[in-house]
């Protein structure tokens, strides 16, 4: 199953989209149940290597190194200087928000593992899971409706594919 991360690169003001997908060969993805522990495992001790392909512009990359490369390409081809701001995306599709990452968040703390360490990883993605509640004029709204707005997601009335 492809989960989604969104890689958002600037220009001059503009801002360029490049989608970063992962292809879990060996988990459910964002369409079957979680594997708590499978996810535990991953966190803990990193992806094991050949276990994810990756998908950006149609084409599949084997390795992570590959998909990178490509990404950078793209980056580079609209002249993105310094790093690449990026954000995971999705939703969770059942359980508390706020713990269950939703889509794309597996990659993202993959990306932030391999570029920055294991603590730094940890660091962001803490960070990244509790400040947009504070910043996010809807977030009360969307943790008081989290089961309302997963079931739309889940029947596909939020669907934007």
């Amino acid at each position: 199953m492809v989960e989604v991360l969104i890689i958002v690169v600037t220009k001059k003001g503009d801002v360029y989209i490049i989608e970063l997908a992962f292809i879990d060969t060996q988990g459910t993805g964002a369409a079957g149940q979680t594997d708590y522990m499978d996810s535990l495992k991953v966190a803990i001790f990193g992806v094991p290597d050949g276990r994810y392909k990756f998908k950006s512009d149609g084409l599949i990359f084997n390795t992570y190194e590959q998909a990178m490369n490509h990404v950078y390409t793209l980056a580079k081809a609209h002249r993105q200087t310094g790093s690449i701001p990026m954000a995971w995306h999705g939703t969770a599709r059942s359980g508390n928000p706020m713990f269950v990452q939703g889509c794309g968040f597996p990659l993202y703390f993959n990306i932030l593992e391999k570029n920055y360490g294991t603590i730094p990883a940890y660091v962001y993605t803490i960070l990244g899971m509790f400040f947009p509640y504070f910043n996010n004029p809807t977030a009360f709204y969307e943790i008081q409706h989290a089961t309302e707005l997963q079931n739309l997601y889940t029947e596909g009335d939020l669907n934007y594919d």
